[in-house]
């Protein structure tokens, strides 16, 4: 028989955890919008799209056409939260995963986000003649740039993971 999953960073756990009730105010007959839940779970609307189109996480869609309303049932979000606790549990705890290395809040830096500054290197662009070249946008909206470089993670696609 297999023992029950415990949280990986607390050793608490087991086959029911009080923690939904208490630390996420969700009312299970309510509908809420994408940016509210990601706003709750403190992520981009993106990662809720995602789980979404994943099949992930329940939704309803109200109406058709572009004036169509995407709404998440309360009851959907403690469910796909334990899924995600799974998936987190079978990578850090069983496996071999760093949570460190893939938390997310490796965040490029102001000069970066600003495109003052290399999204790899983090070469300074206003000290540093250093060619460089558009890689994409950062969440404010602003061009990011690499180095010229850097090319060579470009083909790999590793330049897109950076800059989102």
């Amino acid at each position: 028989m297999k023992k029950p999953r415990r949280c990986w960073s607390t050793g608490r756990g087991g086959t029911s955890t009080p923690w939904k009730a208490a630390s996420m105010p969700v009312d299970g007959t309510r509908a809420y919008r994408v940016k509210a839940v990601a706003e709750m779970l403190d992520v981009s609307t993106s990662t809720i799209y995602r789980a979404i189109r994943a099949g992930e996480l329940d939704a309803y869609k109200l109406g058709t056409g572009p004036s169509a309303l995407l709404r998440i049932p309360g009851h959907a979000i403690p469910i796909w939260l334990d899924s995600c606790g799974d998936a987190a549990y079978d990578t850090y705890v069983e496996g071999d995963a760093d949570p460190a290395t893939e938390d997310g809040d490796e965040a490029l830096t102001p000069a970066q986000a600003d495109g003052l500054a290399c999204v790899v290197c983090g070469a300074d662009f206003l000290t540093a003649t250093v060619a460089h070249r558009p890689v994409g946008r950062s969440e404010t909206g602003s061009q990011v740039f690499a180095c010229c470089s850097h090319d060579d993670q470009a083909g790999s696609g590793e330049l897109g993971e950076v800059a989102r």
